[in-house]
């Protein structure tokens, strides 16, 4: 091993900056002011930062560019044998194009590197690596919006061992991936299967055997004692100043609206408040099992809180405290089904952001089966929910031996034979 710029690498190694040695650095371009992306499908995609993942390319909502721009910006293309990096939003997406995107226009708000002269997934993987990632956090530009300088990317130093080495290493981390993405397509394919079931029996069109009786419509200010939120004038006047970022043992989470979905509840939070202000809010203060539901920002989502431990809400999250508990979980299923999205969504009020009123929760309507038909759709739910969890926990294990294998495969700690 010898010592270098970027720490012990093999004595067999090189280091070389991206340009001029590795490839050419070369940015997007936006659209001509006056002109808007189009959803309609042509043969001049558009790949924006939003489209990015680490990786690889969302084509979900790929956007195309008008016929009279695309001369414009001909130039600004990206193919699918160069490396993309987004610059600024979200820095340090890194990735590279599919076959059927090869050729479209690249957005400002990203670079890439062209014309490369190593391995292109070993170059793609090493600027994935948490060494770049360092390098960003320390070089980005701070504003309103951060942004990553064409001219930092061309400086980045790169490890290199041989082109054999290089390409083993690059094949080994690609299977990693090939097998986190069969994961990701199974458990893409659970959750379709689970809308549709939730679709079918959360709305009564299809009935489990057995079970013929008429089911009840309730609001959800029926079922509940309580629905309410945490008001602007308590947030500013003494809950947002007494929030700390450190999670003492006389503090209680902050639940916001990113921290809940569906069963699951992320108690290891952004901020904590301590209890002694929290218990002066008891009517947002989570004690009991009751229901969560974001009304600002990411509307549509919603959970059941199961008191495993107290907690308290932020700004953006309605909450519900029911008469029954036992209905709590079944009013949670039917607001995440596609009726109850299709309510929530009938609901939401125009501005910068989504927003629904706690009285549009207040009003939001439950069909609700006996008691034992409940329990059984609930328990069907909860199984098929279980079985994603399982393959959501296989590919959070294969993404953490994966990011073990590139700390130790692309500084040469571990040599492949």
């Amino acid at each position: 091993m010898k010592e270098t710029e970027i720490g012990l690498i093999p004595s067999d190694w090189d280091i070389k900056k991206i340009e001029p040695c590795i490839g050419i650095v070369k940015s997007g371009k936006r659209l001509p002011k006056g002109y808007s992306l189009s959803d309609v499908p042509n043969s001049h995609p558009y790949i924006r930062v939003a489209d990015m993942m680490m990786g690889h390319i969302d084509e979900g909502d790929i956007k195309y560019v008008p016929e009279e721009v695309v001369d414009v910006i001909e130039q600004y293309k990206i193919y699918d044998n160069d490396v993309y990096i987004s610059v600024a939003g979200t820095l340090g997406l890194v990735g590279k194009v599919p076959p059927r995107l090869n050729g479209a226009n690249l957005t400002e708000n990203a670079n890439k590197i062209t014309d490369i002269k190593c391995n292109q997934d070993y170059l793609m993987y090493w600027l994935m690596s948490n060494y770049i990632k360092r390098q960003i956090e320390s070089t980005q530009t701070i504003g309103a919006q951060p942004k990553l300088a064409l001219e930092r990317i061309r400086n980045f130093l790169v490890p290199l061992p041989s082109t054999e080495e290089q390409n083993a290493i690059a094949e080994t981390l690609s299977d990693v991936d090939e097998l986190i993405s069969v994961f990701e397509k199974e458990i893409e394919k659970k959750k379709n299967i689970k809308t549709g079931v939730m679709q079918r029996y959360l709305s009564g069109d299809e009935r489990l055997p057995g079970f013929t009786s008429k089911w009840d419509i309730k609001s959800i200010d029926e079922l509940c004692v309580l629905v309410t939120k945490q008001t602007g004038f308590d947030y500013s006047a003494e809950i947002k100043p007494s929030l700390v970022q450190v999670n003492y043992n006389n503090t209680l989470p902050f639940l916001q609206n990113k921290d809940f979905e569906g069963y699951k509840i992320n108690f290891d939070t952004d901020f904590y408040i301590p209890i002694s202000v929290a218990y002066k809010y008891p009517k947002i203060l989570l004690d009991e099992v009751c229901l969560l539901i974001s009304i600002s920002g990411r509307i549509g989502n919603a959970a059941l809180f199961n008191n495993d431990r107290s907690a308290f809400v932020g700004g953006a999250v309605g909450v519900a405290k029911f008469k029954n508990s036992d209905l709590v979980e079944w009013a949670m299923l039917y607001l995440l089904s596609p009726n109850g999205q299709k309510m929530i969504f009938e609901n939401e009020k125009a501005g910068a952001q989504h927003n629904l009123t706690v009285e549009d929760v207040r009003n939001f309507s439950i069909p609700i089966p006996e008691k034992d038909e409940r329990i059984a759709i609930t328990s069907m739910m909860a199984d098929m929910e279980k079985d994603i969890c399982q393959l959501e926990e296989k590919i959070n294990k294969y993404k953490n031996l994966k990011a073990g294998m590139m700390d130790d495969l692309l500084t040469g700690k571990i040599r492949l034979v």
